[in-house]
């Protein structure tokens, strides 16, 4: 005998999907974390420096020495895109579609502040496969959003 199965969702509301929410939360941790960091290095950049090349955890001083030369406003620009990124995936956990343009946009603006700020910045292809990858996900999820 088949037992039916009833949904435990009230009516009328999705439910919402085990991968969209891993999304989602690889976005709050990524996107936050991002956010937060970039924009304490753009407002400290002068008297992080020193602090960075003293300490003993630092395995690759050529990626160091050309942070600590880029243009403080390159981390905040950063920072503020990851912001709108944490931003959109807030929104779109909460099913709205808005969220999807904005993280999208987001991610767009991510791939190219490196280029304008950093001479020979080359690792464009392996970001935008992930923001891609992401972008994708998230867009496959459309239908469930508002």
């Amino acid at each position: 005998m088949a037992e039916e199965q009833s949904d435990p969702s009230p009516e009328g509301t999705v439910p919402r999907l085990t991968f969209f929410r891993i999304l989602c939360i690889a976005t709050f941790i990524w996107s936050g974390l991002g956010s937060f960091s970039y924009f304490v290095f753009g407002i400290f950049n002068d008297s992080l420096g020193p602090a960075i090349k003293a300490s003993p955890f630092m395995m690759e001083p050529e990626i160091v020495e050309m942070l600590l030369k880029v243009n403080r406003w390159f981390f905040i620009f950063q920072a503020i895109f990851l912001s709108l990124s944490l931003f959109g995936a807030i929104q779109m956990w909460n099913l709205r579609k808005f969220g999807f343009h904005l993280y999208a946009i987001s991610q767009i603006m991510l791939l190219i502040v490196p280029m304008l700020f950093i001479r020979g910045s080359g690792e464009t292809l392996p970001q935008a496969m992930v923001s891609g990858i992401f972008i994708f996900a998230y867009a496959s999820n459309l239908r469930y959003m508002h």
